[in-house]
């Protein structure tokens, strides 16, 4: 049983995950910044349904502090020319919004994001946009 969730608030430039599996009568978790070294605690809990309570206990209260459900990699079956139209289509959303008024900061928010998409599609894949 295992999990891997995410946080993402661009305005206030929050991007964390936080994994868990169970294995046997151990939980393992692992949490930090999305693209850092993550930090890990194993929790052992001496049998396998209290290290599945558990999971679920710790799970519950990430989901209330508003982490969502995703994939711990982007899905290797994804090529570089897929993650360059996923880029040129915040790119064109980018004026969209700013037509809509949505202010300052959302369009610097975006702005942001764009470029954390473009960095990270460079490191990950060594692609020049």
């Amino acid at each position: 049983m295992e999990i891997y969730l995410v946080f993402v608030d661009a305005i206030q430039n929050s991007n964390k995950f936080w994994a868990a599996i169970v294995e046997d009568g151990n939980l393992t978790v692992q949490w930090g910044r999305v693209g850092y070294q993550a930090q890990t605690k194993v929790h052992t809990l001496g049998n396998h349904q209290r290290a599945v309570a558990k999971f679920h206990n710790l799970v519950a209260e990430k989901k209330a502090k508003g982490y969502s459900e995703s994939q711990p990699e982007i899905d290797a079956s994804r090529s570089v020319a897929d993650i360059r139209r996923a880029i040129q289509l915040l790119n064109i959303i980018r004026p969209a919004v700013a037509l809509q008024n949505f202010g300052d900061t959302y369009i610097s928010a975006l702005n942001r994001l764009v470029r954390k998409l473009q960095s990270q599609t460079v490191q990950r894949f060594g692609a020049k946009l």
